[in-house]
């Protein structure tokens, strides 16, 4: 693509930096690369490019990036100083005398070459804690606060604490205590007041800072938690606490790889409490599946059973289990924690659930209710349960399980999460029992539930979009893709959730050239890295993103790349099948992926709206996934958000995917799938047609759908629902007959 151009230098250098603040450093180092092309006379990017190569452990690369800055600024102290440590970590006698000597001469002040000096050298041991005042407190005295405080008697913690500082006022140390146990007293605003009162009097004092950010964090104060525990940790990088705290706010967040990263810098500290190791695992472990790392997840996993081999733990392995393909090792664990714990609740019914969903997606419907009916013995109140429950099996009006739940969903000390869950199971069950008047009543009050736990603003979401659509305004059908491409071939098959994409994808995966790989999402994830917010904008401004036409050819090669590395981290085995990656949001970026992926084909799938978006307020999701399905109106807006991409996309780049709507398979099922399978260079098999008899996992919420034959039942069945759905069919303004799902 074209190279930079000088003025855009100052933008891009912000936006890297602003990716290595949060712990994008492939992102953020791909783009100093892309400036230092333009201009090698730089030595900041040199500086910072340096730095992300020492940060991911490869010092050799770091020394000669900090060496062309120091060829360029040789009197900057904090060059000298970052160079010091690639040095130290690369354990060279005759290069650490080489570099001292040269740091001798290069006129730093005293205090700026004795702090080269230290980084240089072999390190003691990295202090992990600040020796803070307790002023003229007895020690002994303080420890036994402490001690309470970590066991819990918080009011006896803070009786000693308060009388210790009614003669020390100025001793931080008896001030940070005392926050710490307003903190676990749940009283967050006298608790800043005190740990902000030992910051005062000691600046430096890295454990106030790090107790700070945990405050404000508790507080829902996230921005300026992570800034406050990362002042702690540069104040006292071998705080181990703190890096856990951080990866747990990133975490939070959202910010996975920055997650990860931070777990991993706690891992490699060392401690001496027992399974320490625990909690760091279980984030590294978490965020892992979040980037769809189920190897590493596995790993991560594994070594936490060995520390905690409890039913926590041994269920985050049975998921990593499963993600990678190995339902039978997942259930057979799943045995084994049931035998643990005896089959009491609340871990016996929390167990039987999660292998009951297991069996959901192997197709093992009998076994599945089995062990739904087993956990609702255990709990029988437990809303969650009911839920997976009553979406397996069609529930008869004298079902016991049916009567007590509905009398729970009138009681007014439901929460929020039991009111969603409850909604959504008894507004399934009303609709098999044909009992059409009481779905929405339930549906509605579901809905209205998971919008009071998940906030959502569409109108920001639109602007996102829409701003990132306008990223390809430079890019036409004519763009070709550049040299050196993956020449993997997956098929995307994208559209709505609930439009029949589960349907196509076990179509195509019923071929013998193809297996399906499930709602994965890598290519659509790391392209919307790749094009990566320049900046968030004002409030109520559409955000920035990179042009797609600016992008450098070696970054969308590299593009495609990354998506095979990230399949194999997936437990993906590219053995020479096509892969089906069913992945809802690939439309919006899908002209850069077929760029990066030049042998891949995508698939949109449309649907009636009116069925489709029925279909979505009709179901649950998880939680922080399609937060405008509670709600009618915004559920209108963005389906006219996917048809306005979609209507971009075919007028921009005919012939770069194939339509398939759900009606016309449906009415035509051997046609559409032969043309289906021509669109996607795949000859006809008749097994296709058989895709409900296929044994391989699925896991969406049509999982009990998709073991079927194709049926029709479900066409226009909005109608059904009329009036109930009237906020949204008047934002969708669309004739009784409109035909717009083709």
């Amino acid at each position: 693509m074209i190279p930079v151009n000088p003025a855009q230098i100052p933008a891009l250098y912000k936006q890297a930096m602003g990716l290595q603040a949060a712990g994008r450093l492939d992102e953020a180092r791909a783009i100093y690369q892309r400036i230092l092309t333009a201009n090698t006379g730089l030595a900041e990017v040199h500086f910072q490019a340096a730095r992300i190569d020492a940060a991911q452990g490869n010092p050799g690369a770091a020394l000669e990036g900090f060496e062309r800055a120091l060829a360029l600024k040789p009197g900057e102290p904090a060059i000298w100083t970052e160079a010091a440590q690639a040095v130290r970590a690369l354990d060279d006698a005759a290069l650490t005398r080489d570099f001292l000597a040269r740091a001798k001469k290069a006129r730093l002040s005293p205090a700026a070459l004795l702090k080269v000096q230290e980084r240089a050298r072999p390190p003691a041991r990295a202090k992990s804690a600040t020796r803070a005042d307790i002023g003229t407190a007895d020690p002994r005295q303080v420890q036994q606060a402490i001690e309470a405080l970590a066991a819990g008697r918080l009011d006896q913690a803070r009786k000693r604490i308060e009388a210790l500082l009614a003669g020390n006022t100025r001793a931080p140390a008896l001030h940070a205590i005392r926050a710490d146990v307003l903190a676990a007293q749940k009283q967050h605003g006298a608790a800043l007041k005190a740990v902000e009162q030992a910051i005062t009097l000691a600046p430096d004092y890295a454990e106030a800072h790090a107790a700070r950010g945990r405050i404000l964090a508790a507080t829902g104060r996230g921005a300026e938690a992570l800034a406050a525990t990362r002042k702690a940790l540069a104040l006292l990088p071998g705080m181990r606490r703190a890096w856990i705290d951080l990866a747990r706010m990133l975490a939070d967040g959202g910010d996975a790889p920055a997650a990860i990263a931070a777990a991993r810098r706690a891992l490699a500290l060392p401690s001496k409490a027992p399974g320490a190791d625990a909690i760091p695992l279980a984030i590294l472990g978490d965020q892992q599946m979040q980037e769809r790392d189920f190897v590493g997840a596995e790993e991560s996993f594994r070594k936490l059973v060995a520390l905690d081999p409890g039913p926590e733990a041994g269920l985050r392995l049975a998921e990593a289990l499963a993600r990678l393909g190995r339902a039978a090792e997942a259930l057979a664990l799943h045995d084994r924690l049931l035998a643990q714990v005896e089959g009491e609740a609340p871990a016996g019914a929390a167990i039987l659930s999660r292998k009951a969903s297991l069996l959901q997606t192997t197709g093992a419907f009998a076994e599945a209710r089995a062990a739904f009916e087993a956990a609702l013995a255990l709990a029988p109140e437990d809303a969650e349960i009911f839920r997976g429950y009553a979406l397996s099996v069609k529930l008869s009006e004298d079902d016991p399980h049916l009567q007590r739940m509905a009398a729970r969903f009138d009681e007014a000390t439901l929460s929020d999460a039991e009111r969603s869950a409850l909604g959504f199971a008894l507004a399934k069950v009303m609709e098999d029992l044909g009992r059409h008047d009481r779905v929405m009543g339930y549906l509605h009050a579901a809905n209205a539930a998971a919008r009071r736990q998940s906030p959502y603003d569409i109108k920001a979401e639109l602007r996102h979009a829409r701003a990132m659509t306008a990223a390809f305004a430079g890019l036409g059908a004519g763009a070709t893709p550049p040299a050196g491409t993956s020449d993997l071939a997956p098929i995307f098959v994208t559209g709505m959730p609930r439009s029949g994409t589960t349907l196509v994808e076990q179509i195509l995966a019923s071929h013998s050239r193809t297996r399906g790989i499930g709602e994965i999402g890598l290519a659509a994830r790391e392209a919307g890295r790749l094009l990566s917010a320049i900046g968030a904008g004002a409030e109520g401004e559409a955000p920035g993103f990179r042009p797609v036409d600016s992008l450098q050819d070696e970054e969308i090669a590299a593009l495609g790349h990354r998506y095979g590395k990230l399949l194999e981290r997936a437990g993906i085995d590219l053995d020479g099948r096509r892969v089906i990656d069913k992945s809802i949001q690939t439309y919006r970026v899908m002209p850069l992926i077929r760029l990066a992926l030049p042998a891949s084909r995508v698939v949109v799938v449309r649907r009636d709206p009116r069925d489709t978006l029925l279909s979505i307020y009709r179901n649950s999701f998880a939680a922080g996934s399609y937060g405008y399905a509670s709600d009618l109106r915004d559920l209108a807006e963005t389906w006219k958000l996917f048809d306005e991409t979609i209507r971009i996309w075919r007028q921009k780049f005919p012939g770069w995917f194939v339509e398939i709507s759900y009606e016309a398979l449906v009415a035509d099922p051997e046609g559409e799938t032969r043309r289906l399978l021509e669109a996607c260079a795949l000859e006809f098999e008749p097994g296709c047609l058989s895709f409900h008899q296929a044994r391989h996992e699925v896991r969406t919420l049509s999982v009990y759908q998709v073991r079927q034959p194709i049926y029709a039942s479900s066409l226009k069945g909005w109608r059904r629902y009329r009036d109930e759905l009237a906020p949204m069919l008047e934002a969708l303004d669309l004739e009784e007959d409109d035909d717009v799902a083709g």
